[in-house]
């Protein structure tokens, strides 16, 4: 099956996926990939969360035109202190597959098996929960479509 997360038309709007685990997972060895597809690249916000423990906890990738991004960012937070890392990977409308692998000492992200970023520092230790989520900056629908999820 498809899920497509959609926004609606209103500015501020957002969807989001939670993805329900029977138990929360720790950040060594956990691997996060989605297949999908950003319909829209303008006045979005896009979050791939592979850990979400609390706001100053976190793994994910972020897309944010409203924070001037051009490209993808890995973000890792650990007791409030955030590394971002730019990647190598413009946002476009193609299918493609974000992965995003974590070990103890390091996060890295891949888009289609390409090594996009990586982040070595602040790297939370918490255990926490995946999820999606997109944010419509316009009034115009913002959609992501994704194909799978692998989560483990």
């Amino acid at each position: 099956g498809c899920y497509e997360l959609a926004t609606g038309t209103t500015s501020g709007s957002y969807a989001i996926l939670g993805i329900e685990t029977r138990c929360v997972r720790a950040v060594n060895g956990l691997l996060f990939v989605v297949r999908g597809q950003l319909l829209n690249t303008s006045d979005v916000h896009l979050i791939l969360y592979a850990l979400d423990y609390d706001a100053n906890n976190y793994i994910m990738v972020d897309y944010d035109t409203d924070a001037g991004h051009t490209k993808y960012h890995l973000k890792t937070s650990y007791s409030g202190t955030e590394t971002d890392v730019e990647s190598t990977v413009a946002p476009d409308t193609d299918i493609h597959t974000f992965t995003i692998w974590c070990t103890s000492d390091s996060v890295r992200f891949y888009v289609d098996g390409v090594l996009a970023a990586e982040s070595t520092s602040n790297i939370p230790t918490q255990t926490g929960r995946p999820r999606i989520y997109i944010l419509n900056r316009a009034a115009e629908n913002k959609q992501f479509r994704i194909g799978n999820i692998t989560f483990y």
